[in-house]
């Protein structure tokens, strides 16, 4: 079963705001964050987010007519002062990741606040705590098996760091070489690290020739 491929692009940091787009498995995922005790949003923050997320949406999205039709609803929203009293990064949020999927029905499609910054801007603690829920999550393999006709299933629930998930991923794939045909569970992906979505399709896809 073919795996989508994914791409990621890093914005660059607004002056209070980290946004990010990682477009995974099925969609695209947005990260808008704010530190801990943060400042209030401005109205500049809150223009220069909107329009970051559109031109990545239009620049990136699997759906390129989607992408730029909620692109420009973000920005008809802002002109009309739809955000004008959302001075809190949860509450924009929210309200971005509500009008981003009443135009493209996308339900991966979200904004919400990027853990790093919810460590204080404490680089090395937040990524001592990604690597332990990445492992305590298993780098999303959920369930990887044999079933009855030589036919695998994966059931697969994030696209892990290739740093932290490589080994996880490579013992999941030796269990299901040699299989017949193979159930790729994508139900409960949220998307992640296209490096991992290349790892994978790597087992699945022969060489160019």
């Amino acid at each position: 079963m073919p795996v989508s491929t994914a791409a990621a692009v890093r914005a660059r940091s607004l002056r209070r705001l980290g946004l990010a787009l990682t477009l995974g498995l099925l969609a695209g995922l947005f990260a808008l964050s704010a530190r801990a005790q943060a400042p209030p949003i401005s109205a500049e923050e809150r223009r220069e987010a909107v329009e970051q997320i559109g031109r990545l949406l239009d620049a990136q999205y699997v759906f390129p007519d989607v992408g730029r039709a909620a692109g420009q609803h973000l920005a008809q929203q802002l002109a009309a002062g739809a955000y004008d009293d959302l001075a809190d990064a949860e509450a924009l949020a929210a309200r971005l990741t509500e009008d981003l999927q009443s135009i493209s029905r996308d339900r991966h499609m979200r904004v919400r606040p990027a853990p790093m910054m919810r460590a204080g801007g404490d680089r090395d603690a937040a990524m001592a705590r990604m690597r332990r829920e990445q492992r305590a999550f298993n780098y999303g393999f959920a369930r990887v098996e044999r079933l009855e006709g030589n036919v695998g299933y994966l059931d697969l629930r994030g696209m892990a760091p290739i740093e932290e998930g490589r080994e996880t991923a490579a013992a999941a794939m030796r269990l299901l070489e040699g299989v017949d045909a193979l159930i790729v569970d994508l139900r409960q992906n949220g998307g992640g690290d296209p490096r991992m979505v290349q790892f994978l399709s790597s087992y699945l896809f022969g060489e160019r020739t």
